[in-house]
């Protein structure tokens, strides 16, 4: 192994936890794991007395080899939790673009059946419908009705 007996085993840890955060970023939690358990088992087996083996003789390269270990997995659970909130913020970006782009035309004197259009569309894009339409009175079914203390009004 080039530069074991140059540098210390912490410095080449460093450099494995690099890896790891490297994956971790790139892959999210999954990849940050593997990593972690891959560099672990690296550092153990390639820079730890005995070499060659899954054995570790210095109790400092224990400490050393498990916190790679915990480092990369918490790593990854971070990478993955930034990865949903970003998602989260362009999600309700989007969410709000739809609403401004439904105001802008209320604003604008739009007809009322394109903004009817323009409403349909956008629930229909933002929950995945089938479809939607707008019901007025007097409605085909009876809805449910519920008072202020919760008790069904008919």
């Amino acid at each position: 192994m080039p530069f074991r007996d140059d540098i210390d085993n912490t410095n080449l840890a460093l450099i494995l936890v690099l890896v790891v955060v490297l994956a971790a970023i790139v892959g999210g939690r999954a990849a940050g794991a593997l990593a972690a358990v891959t560099s672990t088992l690296a550092f153990d087996f390639f820079l730890t007395r005995p070499f060659l083996s899954a054995r570790i003789d210095s109790a400092d390269d224990v400490e050393t080899a498990l916190i790679l270990l915990a480092v990369g997995l918490l790593v990854g659970e971070v990478a993955s939790r930034g990865r949903r909130a970003r998602r989260e913020h362009e999600a309700a970006a989007q969410a709000i673009l739809r609403v401004h782009r439904v105001a802008d035309q209320i604003a604008h004197d739009a007809p009322i059946d394109a903004v009817l259009a323009s409403v349909k569309s956008e629930l229909v894009d933002l929950l995945g419908l089938w479809e939607c339409w707008l019901e007025l009175r007097p409605f085909s079914w009876v809805l449910p009705r519920m008072d202020r203390g919760g008790d069904g009004g008919g």
